[in-house]
C-alpha cells in the first residue's frame, strides 16, 4: 500500500496483516513491557511496520487509533445489543479485526488493574 493510497479503505487482508505487524511489537502496546517508555525503540518499531506497509509511521499511529476507536464502539454496540441476531451482524463487520485487536485492551486493562491494586489502601484490624 503506498503513502498517497492511505486515505484509501484499506482491505482486510493489509488490516490483519497491520495488527499482526503490531502485536509482533509488544513495545508498542503493552505498558508492562520493559521498552514500553523508549520513544526511540517505539518509532522504530512503528518506521518498520510502516517499512513494511509503505506507510508513514503517522499514518501507522493514526491506523492503531482509529482501529481501537472502532474496536472500543463495536465492543460497546455488542454489550448493549440484546438480540443474538445484532451480535451476529455486529461480529461479522468487525469480528475478523475484533478477535485480532483483544490484545490491545489487554495491555492496558492489565496495567490499569496495577494501578488500582496500588492505590488501595490497606487496612488492618
Amino acid at each position: 500500500m503506498a503513502t498517497s493510497e492511505c486515505s484509501e479503505k484499506w482491505s482486510n487482508v493489509n488490516t490483519c496483516i497491520f495488527i499482526d505487524l503490531y502485536k509482533e511489537r509488544p513495545y508498542l502496546w503493552n505498558p508492562k513491557h520493559l521498552q514500553y517508555k523508549n520513544k526511540l525503540i517505539r518509532f522504530d518499531g512503528l518506521t518498520e511496520i510502516g517499512n513494511i506497509m509503505k506507510i508513514s509511521v503517522e499514518e501507522c499511529e493514526k491506523k492503531i487509533k482509529n482501529l481501537l476507536s472502532q474496536y472500543d464502539r463495536e465492543k460497546k454496540k455488542i454489550k448493549k445489543t440484546k438480540s443474538p441476531a445484532q451480535v451476529l451482524v455486529l461480529l461479522k463487520t468487525f469480528g475478523l479485526h475484533m478477535n485480532k485487536c483483544i490484545f490491545f485492551r489487554i495491555g492496558i486493562n492489565q496495567c490499569t488493574q496495577g494501578i488500582q491494586e496500588k492505590k488501595r489502601p490497606r487496612v488492618q484490624y
